[in-house]
């Protein structure tokens, strides 16, 4: 049997731009439910450290979106952390789940990211994208969380999860990927007035714009 077909265990965290949108969490968790042969046999929903963010995306530091990255994780709304137990989980999670950016997962029929991510990297979840990463991230997170591997355990706290928000408030992705497109078209226009008054480069143009969206959000 080759090893795309042995039992695997795969991470998958539902981020905060899902979790603050309480329906979309619940569709995700419901779409995880369904994958084929896939048991959730672990679930936490809580707030996440900012030393194992960095620990989980350590390849990432150093990149010019890793403090948005580290921003957009410590939302105190938390997140959902599953790990997913069954044959072949890694690859068919990383079907369903679909491509890093939202933009490029529409495309993809059915894929989550393209049905509930807002715009770019703010994409609602994430997944092990190789068995190698899947290792190392249930091992760092199991630990971390000092989770229980227990599927009846899982099973309970996941559909009681999605019994307190199913159905209490509506799907607007639509609606949101709409304005987050209108924002960042905003945005570029704005990129562009700023060069014509400066001498200095691309990245310090959009340095001063992230400061400008944080210092005008409060």
């Amino acid at each position: 049997m080759s090893q795309d077909h042995k039992t695997e265990q795969a991470l998958v965290l539902v981020k905060p731009d899902a979790v603050l949108r309480r329906q979309i969490g619940v569709n995700i968790l419901k779409a995880i439910k369904k994958v084929p042969g896939a048991a959730v046999v672990a679930f936490k929903e809580t707030m996440v450290s900012e030393d194992l963010v960095k620990r989980h995306f350590a390849e990432h530091e150093g990149r010019s979106y890793f403090s948005g990255l580290m921003a957009m994780m410590a939302v105190p709304v938390g997140v959902l952390v599953l790990v997913v137990e069954g044959n072949g989980v890694v690859g068919a999670l990383r079907d369903l789940i679909g491509p890093t950016f939202v933009e490029q997962a529409k495309h993809v029929r059915g894929c989550l990211r393209g049905k509930y991510g807002i715009a770019k990297g703010v994409n609602a979840i994430h997944t092990s994208q190789t068995l190698d990463a899947a290792r190392r991230e249930v091992d760092l997170w199991v630990q971390s969380l000092k989770l229980t591997i227990d599927k009846a355990t899982a099973t309970g706290a996941m559909d009681a999860y999605i019994a307190r928000w199913d159905g209490r408030l509506p799907d607007n992705t639509r609606s949101i990927q709409r304005e987050a497109e209108d924002v960042l078209e905003a945005i570029e226009d704005l990129k562009a007035v700023l060069k014509t008054e400066t001498t200095e480069d691309d990245e310090t143009t959009r340095e001063l714009i992230r400061a400008m969206l944080h210092a005008m959000m409060g």
